[in-house]
């Protein structure tokens, strides 16, 4: 992500995340957190609150299989757990 401007890192309401440091590393498999302030059900409302669920990341062959190819771009990085996904995530 890219800020138009400098973040107030002495916020109580900002904060960095670590990032991998192993260029190339594969993920494949790996547990990550993906957060946002969408929407927790297909049907739901948006979060007002920050969210974040753990997911795996998984290869975007599987997540074409799994969502369309038309939706899936090479620059995603497709994350899901059983039927949940960061575009339906169930678990929050």
């Amino acid at each position: 992500m890219k800020l138009s401007q400098s973040a107030d890192l002495t916020s109580d309401y900002v904060s960095t995340v670590p990032l991998p440091t192993v260029a190339g590393q594969n993920f494949l498999n790996t547990e990550c957190y993906i957060s946002g302030w969408g929407k927790t059900s297909a049907t739901g409302t948006l979060a007002d609150v920050l969210q974040h669920t753990p997911m795996n990341v998984m290869t975007n062959d599987n997540c074409k299989r799994s969502w369309g190819n038309s939706l899936i771009i090479q620059s995603h990085i497709c994350l899901a757990v059983g039927t949940s996904s960061a575009c339906n995530v169930s678990k929050v």
